[in-house]
């Protein structure tokens, strides 16, 4: 998995390499776009996140005994989880768009070890720059 940190613009990308078709934001939770591999798919292969200093402390969304970080909600439905890789999904069916299943969630497995580069390029302590002490 690849992971770059613009710190200027606060902006965090990971990307496990296959092409991108198309992104779609988490409802509920904007700033947050996962990249799938086909525009119908739930095969997440990359994801982007603005305002990303909230999440590296670690401590937002952050599950230390399964290093799993979650953003939006989860689901415990299975037919609305996907897996992909480290990426797992999490669905909601928009009846009004015919059935259309929109992201809410996405849970980052290993995340220590995928967020590392982005943690050690911040050049102040992450308190600083996400106000948490």
């Amino acid at each position: 998995m690849k992971t770059t940190y613009d710190i200027k613009d606060d902006v965090l990308h990971m990307s496990d390499g296959r092409p991108l078709v198309v992104g779609d934001e988490l409802m509920r939770h904007p700033g947050t776009v996962l990249h799938l591999t086909d525009d119908d798919g739930q095969d997440i292969a990359a994801l982007t996140i603005i305002g990303a200093s909230v999440f590296l402390s670690l401590q937002k969304g952050y599950d230390p005994i399964n290093d799993t970080l979650t953003i939006g909600e989860t689901i415990d439905d299975p037919a609305l989880v996907s897996h992909s890789g480290d990426f797992v999904g999490y669905w909601e069916i928009d009846h009004a768009l015919d059935g259309f299943r929109c992201p809410i969630g996405v849970s980052i497995h290993h995340a220590s070890e995928h967020l590392a580069p982005a943690i050690k390029s911040l050049p102040k302590p992450l308190e600083v720059l996400t106000g948490s002490e």
